[in-house]
């Protein structure tokens, strides 16, 4: 009997320590809308830094070779790769037209010149963007202005 009680006390206790790490482990950063996937976790912070800079890429930034590979894998390239994992047990179609769009726009900005299509191609990556983070539930924020 008191071996038992003394076990169901340690489960609790371990219980306690989990709930409490868990809590503890929040921060104000983490605060907020968020999906998680295989590759990690998509905040709205990291939904504003994607639209960001695919927006970047449909300004001047997207005539400018140097400035659009900046705007592209500075700031959205790993957390598109982020989203579409996340997007992936939800809705693998939109995970995919993710993948295929952001391809696109790598060998657009893989090219000596840049293409008369980035444009396009980022308009299409933004939309299938939008459209990851209604599937898992994050904002889809406009472009700033």
């Amino acid at each position: 009997m008191r071996r038992e009680r003394m076990g169901r006390l340690a489960l609790a206790a371990v219980a306690l320590a989990l709930l409490a790490a868990a809590c503890g482990a929040r921060t104000e950063g983490s605060a907020g809308p968020r999906a998680s996937g295989a590759l990690g976790v998509v905040t709205g912070a990291d939904a504003r830094r994607i639209v960001e800079g695919l927006c970047r890429l449909l300004g001047p930034a997207g005539a400018d070779r140097e400035e659009a590979n900046a705007a592209f894998y500075d700031l959205a390239h790993d957390g598109l790769h982020r989203l579409a994992a996340a997007a992936q047990p939800v809705d693998p179609g939109a995970a995919g037209a993710l993948l295929v769009a952001k391809e696109r726009v790598e060998e657009d900005l893989g090219r000596e010149e840049l293409p008369p299509t980035l444009g396009r191609d980022a308009e299409a990556l933004l939309a299938a963007t939008r459209e990851a983070l209604r599937v898992v539930g994050l904002p889809a924020p406009d472009c700033p202005a």
